[in-house]
């Protein structure tokens, strides 16, 4: 298992800590700080018997701590790397992404969108992987139509001269090779229903899952302060009187790709402290309610409905049409795609 908590900002004042059961690398698009670590950082052992290696990044290393940062492990010869990113403080922060984490499939359009924090009398810049596009220059909305597998990677926009102040917008994009709801080597198979925001593997066709949900569909949400592929994981330890629906604020899952990032099934924002609107749920609050009775019954977090799913859907989080031929994906879900980096 690979996971990550920190507060998901890389301010000033706190101390950061991650952990993972392999090493982690810490670079910016390949190229700018390359493999290593805030200089600052110590890694160490977690748990008896040990579960986790610690990275700790003390107060120090400041902004040294901005970037991509990626931790990995391998399992029957398949490595898998789950990759997160490090942001700017809110208060220092010039340019912001709209959203950090971005995943379409092949062919698809995708808009990079950037909001102006700090307005300055600079032009604005693009990267992808290090390399600059200078057909993007002041622009702060890129659309890309028929979205190919070069498009992946970590975007940044940043004012010209500004890119080594680390208070810039990063971005993730993330492509599955295949076409939607298809999978395979030559994408050629249907995918499973993947229900409350999974999404399908375009290599196993299997369902990796929102923090919040599990099974082999993503059909069963896990309630309050509980996450992984048995439901068995805490955000935080339940105090006595604790509402255990507040726990997972400020914590940040990240998965293996195709999925991404975001915030624990009921929060949304920069800081995954907000909490959904009326009618929505789930992971950053993408999923929309089914209830009966009004969005007003929906459960946040699960989706559950009181007084019932409205008329076509079922389900635990009435997620499921009634309409829909295919069958829950019996197929048994790969254990590590099941396992989360999260981070807090």
């Amino acid at each position: 298992m690979c996971y990550v908590t920190w507060q998901i900002e890389a301010s000033f004042g706190a101390d950061i800590q991650f952990a993972s059961i392999q090493e982690f690398d810490h670079y910016i698009n390949g190229v700018a700080r390359g493999t290593r670590l805030p200089p600052s950082s110590q890694q160490f052992l977690q748990g008896k018997p040990v579960f986790a290696r610690i990275l700790f990044m003390p107060e120090q290393d400041e902004m040294n701590r901005f970037g991509v940062f990626q931790c990995k492990f391998v399992k029957k010869n398949v490595e898998t790397r789950i990759v997160t990113l490090k942001l700017p403080p809110s208060n220092l922060v010039e340019l912001d992404a709209i959203s950090p984490y971005n995943v379409v499939n092949l062919g698809d359009e995708v808009e990079l969108e950037i909001n102006v924090t700090q307005k300055l009398e600079l032009p604005v810049r693009w990267m992808h992987d290090g390399k600059e596009v200078p057909e993007w220059d002041g622009l702060l909305n890129v659309e890309l139509k028929d979205v190919q597998l070069k498009d992946a990677g970590i975007y940044e926009c940043f004012y010209e001269g500004r890119r080594g102040e680390g208070v810039h917008a990063l971005m993730r994009l993330i492509v599955r090779s295949c076409p939607e709801d298809l999978y395979g080597e030559n994408c050629d198979t249907e995918c499973p229903p993947c229900y409350n925001g999974g999404i399908c593997h375009h290599k196993w066709g299997v369902c990796v899952c929102p923090a919040g949900f599990a099974g082999a569909n993503c059909e069963i949400p896990c309630g309050g302060n509980h996450f992984g592929a048995e439901c068995n994981k805490f955000c935080s330890p339940p105090q006595n009187n604790s509402n255990t629906d507040e726990l997972c604020a400020l914590h940040l899952f990240c998965k293996p790709d195709p999925y991404g990032c975001s915030c624990a099934s009921g929060f949304k924002g920069s800081k995954c402290m907000e909490h959904c609107e009326p009618g929505w749920y789930g992971a950053d609050c993408k999923q929309p309610c089914h209830c009966a009775y009004g969005s007003s019954n929906c459960n946040r977090i699960t989706g559950a409905c009181d007084g019932g799913c409205a008329r076509g859907w079922r389900g635990h989080s009435c997620q499921i049409e009634d309409a829909d031929s295919k069958h829950l994906h019996q197929t048994t879900t790969m254990s590590l795609l099941q396992q989360a980096c999260y981070v807090k």
